[in-house]
């Protein structure tokens, strides 16, 4: 079973809590992010552990990268939460954790560009 999450770096415009308007962007998206969890099927979060395969991607909202090969942009999930705020894996306990929000896996090639999320 594969654990997909994916979504956009932006900028947003935070309206007041009183005019019940919906958050927007002010920006285009800098850029896509994509985790992948590679978990067992079937499997529970207590089967996830530090061997996990796991492949973080932060791609830049550019036309110009559409030829380059995806693995150009492969990161850690560790950058990705630091671009995003969010802490992905926080119902795995902090040794594990730490293991695969440091990992770049085996998918990472030579870097192409810049990364947004580094």
């Amino acid at each position: 079973m594969l654990i997909v999450l994916t979504g956009l770096l932006a900028s947003i415009s935070i309206a007041s809590p009183a005019s019940k308007t919906i958050p927007t962007p002010t920006t285009p998206p800098s850029a896509e992010v994509q985790l992948v969890l590679g978990n067992p099927s079937g499997a529970t979060v207590s089967r996830i552990n530090s061997d996990t395969r796991t492949i973080a991607a932060c791609m830049p909202n550019r036309s110009s990268i559409r030829t380059r090969d995806w693995r150009s942009f492969v990161t850690t999930i560790r950058k990705v939460e630091a671009a995003t705020g969010y802490d992905f894996l926080s119902v795995l306990s902090s040794s594990i954790q730490d293991a695969l929000e440091t990992s770049t896996g085996s998918e990472a090639t030579t870097r192409a560009g810049t990364n947004p999320c580094e």
